[in-house]
């Protein structure tokens, strides 16, 4: 009910904003997104280029936006309602079906004072009444009421049924004081009302008002907002999805409080025989009843049965509830991160997906504990509850996503496959080092249990803010968007990069997965905690379980002796051809060296992890961790030494000529590596080891071997033997020491580099497309500095009218009236010399005042090229050229009164003339200024003058 209660939210806010819409205030999100360039008719990439080319204006644009609540005092309005539904609805109800107290047909009593003994049984209070439906006949009961006020309604013909089966009416009244005791009624009644108030008043009118969109569209298909209808579809289907979850989990849920109110009738002495009835007999197929149970509130007598046989099944997690908690979460985050009260940027990132994880944990953390307390086998290690999650989370976000989408599926949309990794790798850590702390006791083990809990919660919020920071883009194809990050690297490292274009475009690819985590600390500690708890746990065994730590690190220490072979080889093959001059080594050869050395990094430890795990029979995922990190901390001692002894190599050599020992090469080559891999690493070693052990029993499955039965786990150690326990510490410290080090180092930050810059200046091009493939020539500009526009797609006239009223008021009108402000100013001033010098030779003129007047003219005029590109290109340049001829004469003035510093005064002839030209071609530029601005208010439909009011 809480998805519920947020969904509203947003729900309510779009039927006001649809409702109050006025096509001509400009006002709304939807316009900052068409002044930046929206075209319902271009890709989702192209799109999300063009918000990408000046995302700091975006951003302003959308914070000046006024935040609305009305979804929130529709939400609470509707809370209200659902509260009085809620609490008249046992009313409503009473009126509707004719029932009696039972006094009225209890002619001896008998029937009363049985009842009233049950209730005393049951342990409830003289206000729970009972009655009878006299409409009912079959021998059934049913409990309705609010808090504080319950009545247990019999059927007629469960009367008849007691003085034929008396132990089977003493059963289904159990059945019913069961549900008042576990409080099932409010539960149902309270979520009856919000659904139903909810469907009314919120669902109903969303649904109309883009089911009527939609049946616009489809009749007038010839639309230039035709090409809008998939994002329609996406909020049609969130609003779908949502009925279809909200119908399943609460079906799901009241089956299983009918579950548990069976199990407490027995246990308060109901006879087992009141359960043995034979399923209804109709003519539904099998298989459609098997598919309308999940549909159903009350479950079937062959599903009672076996859960009365084996109350263990309530805690095991199935893979229905699973999917639903993955779908709903993904629902969560998208109701979340729209709320009003939000912060933008990547604070709400963290604090929807922060909430969404909590959501998750607390639902699952202790079903998940009790069902792997419970589970011996390897079946049950929670991969498959992990993959039904992650189906869930998979499916509610391509749901979501829709939203925002105006093509039909995203560009690449295999990647929406990684959240089967990210719900699957936390699910069955967790699930495997609960059976790890089953050994501790006492404090030690609570203590154990909250570290674990909060590691396995912040590997599950890595996964999520990887897909939110990095994931999404690459999803819609912008993981480089246009290639700005592979030509940012030829601009901000010197060498030919010609010869390794290949390797660029694979360094600009891995860089956009590898990078948005890396500088994260909260992640960093979880990456650590997720190798070092577990083996501090597994220290902690019997003697029993050393031969499996010992095998662990062999393992490890195996897997990075052969991570030291395989560097050296990749030295090998990249230092082949080299070029020829040391200073062409330490450019786009030297990167690409390291480049191709994380990959190495990466793979070893992955493949050192799905080794370890594929001939795994127990704690195979925390194994593999830990042999991973053992591989990790030895080929991070490779990369350094290598570069170290760099010159000393022979065909390996990258660099150095001359064989010496430099620690400092080898710091600086090994850092970038330690930075994008150390966290990277071990969450790469995690989903590897998934694969390999899924790998591994689809073989032995393929062979006819079933995997064997897990052993119980071994009791805590005692008191271990000095000597033991100094090895146990000398092997977490062996290891720990290097994590905490690297994890320093991992987490300091680099020095400002041009790339960053660079990757702006890429994306900001006029049409937001960088130019030509590596290698190229400095290409032309135009006179406002930008590059010159690649062919784009025609734009359909009433869109780009549409992008152009929005440019104009979400703040091109702005900046217009504050360029006409200033050179008013200037020629106010103008006016007024020109009238203290009538009738004289020459004129006094104000240096410092000119100076101040022409910098004003200069610092808006650079504002108002500071702005979204014109979606009419040839516009476009007309606007540039003419503000920067205003640019340009406004700084000439400025100099021809005052010099910039360090520069001579020129001769006062020299100075007169410049000064006067400049004023000429400043007069000159603004005519030209307004007829562009003349000419862009007529394309957009304005009533704006060429000073930028409205035309009333």
């Amino acid at each position: 009910m809480v998805l519920v209660t947020l969904s509203s939210v947003p729900l309510f806010e779009i039927t006001f904003t649809v409702l109050t819409m006025d096509n001509t205030s400009g006002q709304g999100v939807i316009d900052c997104l068409f002044a930046a360039g929206f075209d319902p008719a271009a890709s989702d990439s192209d799109n999300a280029l063009r918000a990408m080319r000046r995302m700091d204006l975006l951003g302003k644009c959308l914070d000046e936006q006024s935040t609305s609540y009305s979804g929130v005092i529709a939400t609470a309005v509707m809370l209200a309602v659902a509260g009085a539904v809620y609490w008249y609805q046992p009313k409503l109800r009473d009126l509707r079906r004719r029932s009696a107290p039972v006094e009225t047909v209890d002619a001896d009593g008998s029937l009363a004072t049985e009842l009233a003994l049950l209730r005393t049984h049951a342990g409830l209070g003289p206000e729970l009444s009972f009655h009878v439906d006299l409409a009912r006949t079959t021998s059934g009961a049913y409990v309705h009421g609010r808090s504080g006020r319950y009545s247990v309604h019999l059927h007629a013909g469960l009367l008849v049924r007691r003085g034929i089966d008396p132990a089977g009416f003493r059963a289904v009244v159990l059945h019913e004081l069961a549900h008042v005791r576990h409080r099932d009624v409010d539960y149902a009644s309270a979520s009856t009302a919000l659904w139903r108030v909810f469907v009314v008043t919120a669902l109903l009118p969303h649904l109309a008002q883009y089911g009527y969109a939609l049946a616009l569209l489809a009749l007038h298909t010839d639309s230039p907002w035709f090409p809008a209808a998939p994002s329609m579809v996406g909020f049609v289907l969130v609003a779908l999805l949502l009925v279809g979850l909200v119908h399943l989990a609460r079906a799901d849920l009241l089956r299983k409080r009918e579950f548990h109110a069976d199990l407490r009738a027995v246990a308060w002495g109901a006879d087992l025989a009141g359960w043995q009835r034979p399923e209804p007999v109709g003519g539904v197929l099998p298989s459609w009843r098997r598919f309308t149970a999940l549909l159903r509130t009350h479950p079937g007598w062959e599903q009672r049965r076996r859960v009365l046989a084996d109350p263990g099944r309530l805690d095991r997690l199935a893979p229905l509830e699973m999917f639903l908690t993955g779908a709903s979460a993904s629902l969560l985050h998208g109701a979340v991160s729209v709320l009003p009260f939000m912060p933008r940027g990547q604070t709400v990132l963290w604090i929807s997906d922060g909430l969404v994880t909590l959501a998750l944990c607390s639902v699952l953390g202790v079903q998940a504990t009790r069902a792997a307390s419970k589970l011996d086998r390897i079946a049950g290690s929670g991969v498959l509850a992990g993959l039904w999650l992650g189906l869930g989370l998979l499916v509610g976000q391509f749901a979501v996503s829709g939203r925002y989408r105006v093509d039909l599926l995203p560009s690449n949309p295999q990647y929406l496959l990684v959240f089967l990794l990210v719900a699957t790798v936390p699910m069955v850590w967790w699930t495997q080092i609960l059976r790890l702390l089953a050994g501790l006791r006492g404090r030690r083990r609570r203590v154990a249990l909250v570290v674990c809990a909060l590691v396995a919660a912040t590997t599950l919020l890595s996964g999520l803010l990887w897909w939110r920071l990095g994931g999404e883009r690459i999803t819609m194809g912008v993981g480089d968007p246009a290639g700005a990050f592979a030509r940012a690297y030829t601009l901000s490292v010197h060498g030919d990069w010609q010869p390794y274009a290949s390797d660029l475009a694979a360094l600009s690819a891995g860089m956009s997965v590898l990078t948005p985590l890396h500088a994260q600390l909260l992640v960093s500690v979880a990456a650590v905690l997720l190798w070092l708890t577990p083996l501090v746990l597994l220290l902690l065994q019997r003697a029993e379980a050393r031969p499996e730590v010992r095998r662990t690190l062999a393992a490890g220490l195996a897997g990075g002796l052969v991570s030291w072979v395989v560097v050296v080889a990749v030295r090998y093959a990249l230092a082949t051809p080299r070029p020829a001059d040391v200073q062409e080594r330490t450019g786009a050869f030297l990167i690409v060296h390291l480049w191709w050395l994380i990959v190495t990094v990466m793979v070893v430890c992955m493949a050192a992890g799905a080794l370890v795990a594929a001939f795994s029979r127990r704690h195979w995922m925390l194994r593999a961790l830990v042999a991973a990190q053992v591989v990790q901390v030895f080929v991070y001692g490779a990369v350094f030494l290598s570069f170290a002894a760099d010159g000393c190599l022979g065909p390996a050599n990258a660099v150095s000529d001359t064989c010496h020992w430099h620690l400092r090469n080898g710091a600086t080559a090994a850092y970038p590596v330690i930075r994008l891999t150390f966290t990277n690493a071990v969450l790469g070693a995690a989903c590897a080891a998934l694969l390999g052990a899924g790998a591994a029993w689809l073989l032995r499955r393929w062979r006819a071997r079933p995997g064997a039965v897990v052993a119980p786990l071994p009791a805590p150690a005692a008191a271990a033997h000095r000597r033991v326990a100094a090895l146990k510490a000398g092997v977490v410290l062996a290891l720990c020491v290097p994590a905490v080090f690297l994890s320093v180092v991992a987490g300091t930050q680099p020095r400002p580099s041009d790339y960053t810059s660079n990757v702006a200046r890429e994306l900001a091009g006029a049409d937001g497309s960088p130019g030509s493939p590596p290698g190229r020539e400095k290409e032309a500009t135009g006179p406002d500095d930008r590059k010159p526009e690649r062919e784009t797609p025609a734009v359909d006239p009433a869109i780009q009218q549409r992008q152009m009223y929005s440019w104009l008021h979400k703040g091109g009108i702005k900046r217009v009236r504050r360029f006409d402000t200033a050179v008013t100013s200037l020629y106010a001033e103008i006016e007024r010399t020109r009238t203290r010098g009538a009738g004289k030779k020459k004129v006094l003129i104000e240096e410092k005042d000119f100076h101040r007047l022409c910098g004003d003219v200069r610092k808006q005029t650079d504002r108002t090229l500071d702005y979204f590109a014109l979606p009419d290109k040839e516009l476009q340049r007309e606007w540039s050229a003419a503000l920067s001829r205003v640019r340009t004469a406004a700084r000439k003035c400025q100099e021809a009164m005052i010099p910039p510093k360090g520069l001579p005064k020129a001769p006062v002839k020299e100075r007169e003339g410049d000064f006067t030209d400049s004023l000429h071609e400043v007069v000159r530029g603004v005519r030209d200024v307004t007829a562009a601005f003349k000419k862009i208010t007529i394309e957009a439909g304005s009533k704006t003058d060429h000073r930028g009011r409205t035309d009333d």
